[in-house]
């Protein structure tokens, strides 16, 4: 079979998104008002709800990188000295 070219590529993507609009469409006119007004006001709640766990475990995620990053460095500047002394005789 062979491959397709960009602009079929290109054709294909704009038929889902025309797809999925046209059945979004139809069951926005489905649903009614009110529904809608439900889901508009506790949008908001969630996500100022979410928003202090995503930095706790940024937090926690950030304090993990710098401890590597220092156990590195300070591996790096052991070694450094190690071989200067011929501690390690890499000879």
């Amino acid at each position: 079979m062979p491959k397709k070219t960009k602009k079929e590529k290109i054709i294909a993507e704009y038929h889902k998104k025309l797809k999925l609009l046209q059945t979004q469409s139809q069951t926005v006119h489905q649903q009614p008002i009110k529904a809608v007004e439900k889901i508009e006001i506790e949008e908001p709640r969630k996500i100022i709800e979410e928003q202090p766990e995503n930095n706790k475990f940024f937090l926690i995620d950030f304090k993990k990188s710098i401890f590597l990053t220092v156990a590195i460095i300070a591996l790096e500047i052991l070694f450094y000295f190690a071989t200067i002394k011929n501690y390690l005789k890499l000879n």
